[in-house]
């Protein structure tokens, strides 16, 4: 089945944000032309579960979008999409209804499984909507997402585009450099690091090169109350000053600063960890845990995605059911912790946050069913758990 389903021009492509979660790998399957590898995700719209990729080719037919025009009750529409592999199945049918303020479209017009991200069409060939699903036990029930959705995504993408093109032509116009930081040449010359507090008596770093290689903040903060947290900090320290270019060094730092409740170190651990090994996943789950606590929701949301994009890691699952019911959007949690439910079954926090999803939609029979397998794993959970539903 081809994940691709709406071709635009400039090689941008649409499809359902939710097929970026299970895969890692893609490629475009063209009628009449070898397989295409897709470059990059340039955007995507969470809510309406739509995304943006680029594609390596060029010369590819595209389809223009609906504009200018609003779709109505009653419409002639044609959909063309892969039910269940059938590729470039065309069906036919009607808009039945336009629902909410988003303009949601029902239509008669067939979706199954393999459908989902199919173009639909007015009878000029311009896309009105993408096709997203259909709702079980009624017949006929069919609901795609609005073009207007598709174009805002590009508008931003569009100006985000002209906002680095300036940027560059301001830069090559002044044509200045930054000057070098004095204090980067002073710590790279002196015995004693600015980052070990000046205890060069004790401090193993005083003639490692992590000194000048990262800017984390290594000195002694006041005194940690809790010496397990404080021990397992200064062997993370121990850890990154004996291996700076050990990104699984930078993970352990990263987590000792998050435990104790220091965002920005804790960022600039994971960061520096990624910029070892551009692909590893763990880092951008945990950079997800931390812009998470500190209420950046959409960035935490994007580094959840790069997670799923490189490995399928529960945590990230369960990442994103958090801030989806943060967000009120419950079915989604759900989804997401059944995920993270699918790869660890025991996933405690994932029971703890499905079982808040559930609330979300007065599920009270799935609740209890969430309290009673968490009372088996984690008793304190279990009573907040009970705590919220009543």
């Amino acid at each position: 089945m081809s994940l691709i389903q709406v071709a635009l021009s400039q090689r941008i492509f649409i499809l359902h944000q939710n097929c970026l979660r299970k895969a890692t790998l893609f490629f475009l399957k063209w009628k009449t032309a070898p397989f295409c590898p897709l470059e990059s995700l340039l955007s995507f719209d969470e809510e309406n579960d739509v995304a943006l990729l680029k594609v390596t080719a060029n010369g590819l037919p595209s389809l223009k979008l609906a504009q200018g025009h609003k779709a109505k009750q009653g419409e002639n529409i044609v959909v063309i999409g892969s039910p269940l592999g059938l590729e470039t199945t065309v069906s036919d049918g009607i808009i039945s209804s336009i629902r909410g303020k988003e303009g949601l479209i029902q239509i008669t017009a067939p979706i199954s499984p393999g459908s989902s991200g199919s173009p639909v069409l007015n009878l000029k060939g311009e896309v009105l909507g993408i096709a997203s699903f259909n709702l079980q036990g009624g017949q006929n029930l069919n609901f795609a997402v609005p073009v207007k959705v598709v174009v805002k995504l590009l508008q931003e993408l569009k100006i985000s585009s002209v906002d680095k093109q300036r940027a560059k032509e301001t830069k090559r116009a002044t044509g200045k450099r930054e000057p070098e930081r004095e204090a980067k040449s002073e710590s790279s010359q002196s015995p004693t690091s600015s980052h070990d507090g000046g205890n060069d008596s004790t401090n193993p770093a005083t003639n490692s090169p992590s000194t000048t290689t990262s800017n984390l903040p290594f000195a002694r903060e006041a005194p940690i109350q809790d010496p397990e947290l404080a021990r397992e900090l200064e062997e993370a320290r121990k850890g990154v000053r004996n291996v700076p270019d050990n990104s699984d060094a930078y993970i352990r730092l990263g987590l000792a600063y998050r435990k104790l409740n220091m965002p920005h170190e804790a960022q600039e651990a994971y960061r520096e960890a990624i910029k070892i090994k551009y692909d590893f996943a763990e880092a951008y789950c945990g950079l997800g845990y931390v812009l998470l606590d500190i209420g950046k929701l959409n960035d935490a949301l994007n580094a959840f995605m790069k997670t799923l994009i490189l490995k399928e890691l529960p945590e990230a699952y369960n990442g994103m059911c958090q801030i989806h019911v943060m967000q009120g959007l419950h079915l989604t949690a759900t989804g997401d912790c059944l995920h993270a439910l699918s790869l660890r079954a025991d996933y405690t926090e994932a029971h703890y946050n499905i079982g808040l999803a559930y609330i979300g939609f007065n599920d009270k029979k799935a609740v209890l069913k969430e309290i009673d397998i968490l009372k088996k794993l984690d008793t304190k959970l279990a009573a907040r758990l009970f705590e919220m539903l009543w």
